[in-house]
């Protein structure tokens, strides 16, 4: 075999080992029953694709929640009602800086966002 040939597999095979462990991370970010047998890639794909659309669902009831609160008059105030200090939701709003525009109360809908994030899959 030439020696560029053996370069050319030493390079394929680091891309595949990489490329596997990348799915590795992806199968292990995503939730699964622990006695299932490893995910297939194309299932992984798959399970993160409705894995993504769920979580980008449940962020935009969240977001439009606060949208309502700050609305309502609470966000102006610092008060989240019954939400403790450091609720799930203020740390949703606070990681994600287009989530809340509080100067404006102008809130942007997750779907505006979409196209980013089906740019991933």
């Amino acid at each position: 075999m030439t020696s560029a040939r053996v370069a050319a597999n030493a390079r394929e095979r680091r891309r595949m080992h990489g490329l596997n462990r990348a799915f590795d991370k992806l199968r292990s970010v995503i939730p699964s029953l622990e006695n299932e047998k490893k995910l297939s890639k194309y299932d992984t794909l798959q399970m993160a694709q409705i894995y993504i659309t769920e979580l980008s669902e449940l962020l935009e009831g969240v977001v439009q929640s606060e949208c309502i609160d700050l609305r309502d008059g609470c966000g102006a105030s610092g008060n989240h009602g019954n939400l403790g200090p450091r609720s799930s939701a203020q740390t949703l709003r606070t990681s994600i800086p287009y989530a809340m525009d509080t100067d404006s109360y102008n809130c942007p809908s997750i779907g505006q966002h979409k196209s980013s994030l089906s740019n991933l899959l």
